[in-house]
């Protein structure tokens, strides 16, 4: 996945950076320079829970707009391709983004339903306090719909803190929340009633998709509700988690643990040209997120257990650990077990969903990988 060029093309605009390449990037020295100290105080202000993403809005946009946009199309990428059966209507497919900023999660939606779904309109609604984001989501709309006239984009203006207020004017298909929880609130729990509001809002068989920051309370925060909806009627996660148990994760009594995504993707070059003073790992999307499904009736899940860890290398064996109903397990393979049947153990990584066939567990919490057993990445 890549972010579409006319986007970066756009973001440099707003930033004064046009046509900004390694072969011209001395030409752009002086604002590049003003652009980086931006960065380094929203990433600042935003370490001491201070929003000033409007004051900084240049800098703002050029470095998070592509990863919130990639962070959200990946997750419906990965709604599609894990849950095949899932077709939001074919004639107009509704999008409301809750805190939608500069429009990122929205846009980012759109690239990825337009690309699977295949809905003949696309009807995009973002609501956001701030003036200043809703002009820029506005500009890029109205640049994105030079390249699809029949993108349809509403903007509200708002207060998110009580969604209560909006009155929409159709139920939505997929409603998103991409980073919007991390400043709406500052308790260490999401509130059921907030996503209760929410989820009237939605179509049955609706999708809410919640992305967040990989942070640990953010990613916490994201656990519990999951550990909160499990086993409910009408509210179904279907991601990150494959089972209807309670979170795997939250059942270990050391509490330091988190779940997140870690997805590699090649940034565009204007990216890579900011970084160069920075140094920060712009080439993998860190993320922690929620699917929830909308509906009485119960969907056959996909095989398979995801890998919540990096592949462990120790003494004479490498491990991981996978998510399953049961709990957390621990999956080993001995050096001297591999074998041609097992051999995509080595290529195994943090967020991808396997399937193992002839694994042997010797114990609930601990699988052992032996010469025979097949291991398939889904």
């Amino acid at each position: 996945m890549t972010l579409p060029p006319h986007i970066g093309e756009k973001l440099m605009a707003w930033a004064g950076i046009e046509g900004l390449t390694h072969s011209t990037k001395s030409q752009h020295r002086k604002r590049l320079r003003v652009i980086r100290d931006q960065m380094r105080r929203l990433s600042s202000d935003f370490a001491g829970g201070v929003s000033s993403e409007s004051r900084y809005s240049n800098a703002y946009l050029l470095y998070n707009f592509p990863l919130n946009f990639m962070k959200t199309m990946f997750v419906i990428k990965e709604i599609s391709s894990r849950y095949q059966y899932f077709r939001l209507p074919r004639s107009e497919c509704r999008v409301l983004d809750i805190g939608c900023g500069e429009g990122a999660g929205m846009y980012g939606a759109y690239y990825a339903l337009k690309d699977t779904d295949g809905a003949q309109k696309y009807r995009l609604t973002g609501i956001d306090y701030s003036g200043k984001m809703l002009e820029h989501a506005r500009q890029m709309a109205a640049h994105l719909r030079k390249y699809d006239a029949s993108m349809k984009v509403r903007l509200v203006r708002q207060d998110v803190s009580d969604i209560r207020n909006f009155a929409p004017r159709k139920k939505y298909d997929i409603i998103i929340c991409s980073n919007s929880f991390a400043e709406i609130f500052r308790e260490d729990v999401i509130p059921k009633k907030y996503i209760g509001v929410l989820f009237g809002h939605l179509v049955n068989e609706g999708l809410l998709v919640i992305v967040e920051p990989a942070l640990k309370k953010f990613a916490r925060r994201l656990m519990q509700l999951r550990d909160d909806l499990a086993g409910h009627k009408a509210a179904q996660v279907i991601l990150p988690c494959l089972h209807e148990g309670h979170c795997s994760l939250l059942q270990i009594d050391n509490r330091e643990e988190w779940c997140h995504q870690s997805v590699a993707w090649p940034p565009p070059e204007f990216l890579q040209i900011l970084n160069e003073e920075l140094n920060r790992e712009i080439n993998v999307l860190k993320f922690a997120y929620l699917v929830v499904y909308k509906s009485k009736t119960q969907k056959v899940r996909p095989n398979g257990y995801r890998v919540i860890s990096h592949l462990l290398m120790e003494k004479g064996r490498k491990k991981v650990f996978l998510c399953t109903g049961n709990g957390r397990v621990e999956l080993v393979r001995l050096n001297r077990s591999k074998s041609a049947h097992n051999t995509m153990f080595d290529k195994i990584e943090k967020g991808d969903v396997i399937k193992l066939t002839d694994v042997v567990e010797r114990k609930p919490d601990y699988w052992v990988v032996s010469a025979q057993t097949v291991i398939e990445l889904m």
